[in-house]
Parts: structure tokens; sequence; C-alpha cells
């Protein structure tokens, strides 16, 4: 089919460039104005007023809409997600040859035009084009030029085509890119420094997940894409920074859903001489900060639930919160075979690897729990069986000083006072090391370049990451991580 297409397109461009001054995809045609800035500029200019305007104006753009009425053509001309009509005729183009190549045209050709503005008898502001030239033609026709990309699998596969055809997508990824340089203003404000750090790990870690590997041919080893730049960014707080952050692409070779990508951005903000208490102030501030920046509600509906944010968000424990929403108190469960009988009279599957009271305390909190998390809430004192990277609680150490923030049943954040001490920090990751033997993949290896880092010594640190593409999804109200990344993974298939 699109064999035929472009055959049958291609045997019309012997005649588009003898009319297009006998050349196509010209890069000579200078532009003096875009779409947009005319549609602001004048349109509140009222016929009259736009007759009194004697400037031409140069343009481009793509026709998305033709219609041609005996000797004249109306062209709906869009260029970066703004339209506006373009009015041919034979008495306006000062080359008659160019008339007949307007008829040529196809949607989705690209064009450069000159002329001036005016209002049609409807009142619609057009472009009266004197000249016209054809920068680009499209052989391929849209799958529905009236109704958009129906089919979701096409729609994440060909971007471009949703891009062209669907405003609101096109809106969501300017969106984007302005929600990542407000919260890049946002730390610059605080004056925290930016900082790259690898991609390419010799050891994973940062983080509970399973890796991407690859070869380093030069070196001559195994190496993996970052599932976290937690490590690296600790070893900038050793070596004396003060304030640093990181706004990156992180990999995860895990599942997909609406929820998750294997490819993903997030931003990591480490801070010397703070504690989670700054962290939460910080992860309150820049949610503030970026609906009122935006210049959006702060009460809506996302995903069917009603969501408020509030200067100060909800904050308990986890264990307040599983006797909140499941009525059971693990203040008065002390022993781990008691926690996991009870889990399994609950139906909650306990891995071998489950091993401790904490992660009979984390399956019951994410089984029952996070799904009634609406508001944002700051649930803290994870236990310390699944928190390696978290300082232990002195006075009840078989919890850590970290939270998460959850939004409309999703986690958002995740902070840690960090550990600083290289002997508990080693023992930590011995401990990791024995629940991969147990079955979990997600378990970390130990980084003994990270704990010499740590026994050079390091200021008590907080540390706080939150999910980039999470947060869009919320402020776009968008429902799936494929709607806010451009070109999503998908399974690769033959056309």
């Amino acid at each position: 089919m699109i064999k035929e297409e472009l055959e049958q397109n291609l045997k019309k461009f012997k005649e588009i460039k003898k009319l297009n001054n006998n050349c196509l995809y010209n890069n000579n045609f200078p532009v003096n104005i875009d779409v947009e800035k005319i549609i602001v500029k004048y349109k509140d200019f009222s016929k009259e007023e736009l007759l009194e305007v004697t400037e031409e104006f140069s343009l481009y753009g793509r026709i998305i809409l033709k219609r041609q009425l005996g000797k004249a053509i109306f062209f709906s001309l869009k260029n970066n997600n703004f339209t506006l009509q373009i009015y041919l005729s034979v008495d306006t183009l000062k080359d008659q040859n160019k008339f007949l190549l307007a008829t040529y045209l196809n949607l989705l050709d690209i064009i450069w035009v000159k002329g001036k503005i005016f209002r049609t008898k409807v009142g619609e502001l057009s472009l009266k084009a004197s000249d016209l030239v054809l920068l680009s033609k499209s052989n391929l026709h849209l799958p529905d030029k009236h109704l958009g990309i129906k089919n979701i699998e096409l729609k994440y596969r060909k971007r471009y085509l949703d891009l062209i055809q669907n405003n609101k997508s096109f809106e969501v990824f300017k969106t984007r890119t302005k929600i990542i340089k407000l919260i890049r203003n946002f730390f610059d404000q605080k004056e925290y420094l930016e900082v790259d750090t690898p991609i390419l790990q010799p050891i994973y870690g940062g983080a509970l997940a399973k890796p991407f590997k690859t070869y380093f041919n030069y070196l001559g080893q195994d190496i993996y894409l970052r599932i976290a730049p937690e490590l690296y960014l600790k070893k900038l707080i050793v070596a004396g920074f003060s304030k640093v952050y990181e706004i990156g692409k992180n990999f995860r070779n895990e599942g997909m859903s609406p929820n998750h990508n294997p490819e993903f951005t997030t931003i990591e903000v480490y801070a010397a001489n703070e504690n989670l208490d700054y962290m939460i102030k910080i992860s309150e501030d820049l949610i503030n900060y970026l609906f009122d920046s935006l210049k959006l509600p702060k009460k809506f509906k996302y995903n069917n639930l009603d969501i408020q944010i509030s200067e100060k968000f909800e904050k308990m424990s986890m264990v307040e919160a599983i006797l909140k929403y499941k009525n059971i108190d693990f203040n008065k469960i002390l022993d781990f075979e008691t926690g996991k009988k009870l889990a399994i009279e609950h139906n909650i599957e306990v891995q071998p690897f489950h091993n401790s009271l904490g992660h009979i305390i984390s399956l019951f909190f994410e089984n029952f729990v996070e799904e009634k998390l609406i508001n944002p809430t700051f649930i803290t004192e994870f236990p310390a069986a699944i928190s390696p990277l978290a300082r232990k609680i002195e006075k009840n150490p078989m919890f850590t000083y970290r939270f998460e923030l959850y939004i409309g049943k999703k986690e958002y954040a995740n902070a840690f006072f960090e550990i600083i001490d290289p002997l508990d920090q080693l023992n930590r990751f011995i401990l990791q090391k024995e629940e991969k033997k147990q079955g979990n993949f997600e378990a970390s290896d130990i980084d003994y370049t990270f704990i010499d880092a740590l026994s050079y010594g390091m200021c008590p640190t907080a540390g706080l990451g939150i999910g980039v593409d999470r947060l869009i999804m919320l402020i776009t109200n968008s429902f799936s991580i494929k709607d806010i990344i451009l070109f999503p993974h998908l399974k690769s298939f033959e056309e």
C-alpha cells in the first residue's frame, strides 16, 4: 500500500519541480515571522485595522487542510501547533504558475508563503499570498485526516504523526519541557549545583531494580546501564559539594505498564547537613511551585480521583498507615513468624527472601495501603530490611529515616537520611547480596568503591529522588507514561 502511494506521488514530481522554480527541498527562503506571532499580534485587529498593515510576512508550515473554490485556494497552514489560513488566487499571486503549483499540493506538504495579513468576509484572520514555494513534499497520507490516529499502538510507534494531528499531544510535550525547565530553575534558585554522573556503570546500585547489562569492548568487562545516580552523587558530597542534583535517564530491565517504562527520567537531589524534614519541605515546595508557575488549579480530578494539592502534605509512618487503612497494628507484632503467618492468612505471597518482619510490614503496605493514598501523603519510617541506603532510627533500628511521597495511588518521590557509617553500609550491602542468593533479583550488589568513599567521611546528608515522568503525567492529566514520553519502547515488528 505504501509502495503504491509512493509511486503515484512520484509521478507528479516532474511537473511540480518545473512549477516550483525547477527545484525541490529548498532551504534559501527566509522567514520573518511564525504563525503563533501573527495570531498573538493581530488576533484582535479589525478588518479595517488590518488594511493599515502594509508589511509583507514570510513564513512556512505544513498544509493540514485544503479547499479550492474556483480560482481561489485556501490552505490551513500549521506551524508549531498554531494554524493560520492562507488564501491564494490567480489575482494575488505574482507568478501564475504558482497557482497551478498550489493545485498540485497535497495535505502534509510543507510550503513557504509570502503575503499580507487580512480578514476574510467571514472574519477569519488570514494571509493573502503573493508568492508560494514548495519546501518539502509529503508522499504518504495520514491514517485518517479527520479523526486522527485511533490505533494506540500506531500513535506511540509513529509519534510524529500523532503530533501532526493531535494538538493535545503537541501541548503535552511542550509542557513536559516547561516542567523540566521549572524543576531546574527551582533547584538553581536554591543554589544547588547541577552535575552529570555516569550512565554506564561497572556496578549498578542506588536502588533495588534489575539492570540492563552490556559489554565494554575496550575495557573487556561487563557494564550496566544505571538504575540510579545515587552512589555517584553521594561521592560528590564526600568530595565537598554541599548541594547537588542531576536530572537524567535511568534504566531498569523490568516490566512495562501505564506507570512504568524501562527508560525513565528522574531528578536526584542531595544536601549536606540537612535531614528528612528539609526534604519533605523541598518536595512540598517544588510541587506547589510547579502548579503555581503553570497556573494550574490545585484541586482537580486525575484518573477519576479527586486530588487536592495543599501547602502541607499529610504524613504518617508505614506502621501508622497499615493501622489506619487495614486495622493491623505492627507495634504489637514483634516476631517474623507471627508476621509471616498473618501475611499468609491475608493471601499475601511471601518469597524466600522475605525473611524479616520488616519485609512483612512492607508487603502489607504494598497490598493494602498504597491504593488508599489519594491526596499527597508522605509515608515515613520504612523497614531497614527494604532500605539498604537509609540510616536506621536510633531508638528503633528496625526502621529507617526514609519517606516516599504518594499521590493518586502512585509513588512520586523517595528520600533518605543517608547512611554515613561505612561499616553499617557494608553490612547492609551484604544483606542485599544474601537476598539475591535467595531469589531477589532486584537486590543490589556490594559497591566497594562507594564504601571506600564513605570511609573518607561524609557529612550527614539528606537525599531525594523524584520521578519526573510521573510528575509530568499528573500535571498534564495523562494516564499512561507512554503519553508523556515522545518515543516509548514498543515491541518491534515488520511493517
